[in-house]
């Protein structure tokens, strides 16, 4: 019995532990978060696309450039709005329990 509660005194401090480390995000900061890993896929794929083509011997393999510089762009611009609202709004602060 007493080593059931020890398991369950362990689980406790590993969730305790886990909260300490998960910051606390707004809805707005978490939409913006998502938003800016979908633009980092979006550039990540098109560099995949190009490195195919370039490898693959494609001739025109430079139609990627363009379209990796928009999708920086926009990855740029998603990450910067994220992390005006995190210092604006506050919300990236840990969920309050102090670490020392």
């Amino acid at each position: 019995m007493s080593q059931a509660l020890g398991v369950r005194r362990h689980d406790m401090d590993s969730k305790q532990g886990a909260a300490r480390l998960n910051p606390v995000f707004c809805s707005d900061s978490r939409f913006l978060l998502d938003a800016f890993g979908e633009a980092v896929q979006e550039l990540l794929l098109l560099h995949e696309q190009q490195f195919h083509a370039i490898v693959g011997g494609d001739a025109y393999s430079d139609r990627f450039d363009l379209l990796i510089h928009m999708a920086n762009e926009k990855k740029h611009e998603a990450k910067y709005a994220y992390l005006r609202h995190l210092e604006a709004h506050g919300c990236s602060t840990y969920d309050g329990i102090e670490q020392s």
